[in-house]
């Protein structure tokens, strides 16, 4: 979450942000500080959209998380910033417009 509060701080809106739980990255369980080529290395194959994490959580726990968070969207009115980063954002915008979560892969 880190990340996601710095930028929030850096664009101004601190003063209004709220952590929300269900917005955190994936996580990505035993593949945790690996870079993208070392997990290649063990896994060629593996899309994170179908496959999932070991140790971490699969596919249907982030559309779980995810479409959770798209239903508190929807209820809200005015100007929103969401700030979350890696694979969840990608998960977040194919829910939004009402793709699978292993539609994911194209954004």
């Amino acid at each position: 979450m880190l990340r996601a509060r710095q930028t929030c701080q850096f664009s101004g809106l601190t003063p209004t942000m709220q952590i929300e739980p269900d917005l955190t990255e994936w996580d990505v369980g035993d593949y945790e500080g690996l870079t993208s080529v070392d997990i290649g290395k063990r896994r060629p194959d593996l899309n994170i959209f179908k496959d999932g994490c070991p140790g971490g959580e699969m596919p249907f726990e982030v559309t779980n998380r995810d479409d959770r968070s798209l239903d508190q969207l929807r209820m809200l009115e005015g100007n929103i910033a969401l700030f979350s980063y890696g694979q969840f954002g990608r998960v977040l915008a194919a829910r939004w417009v009402g793709l699978q979560v292993i539609a994911a892969q194209h954004f």
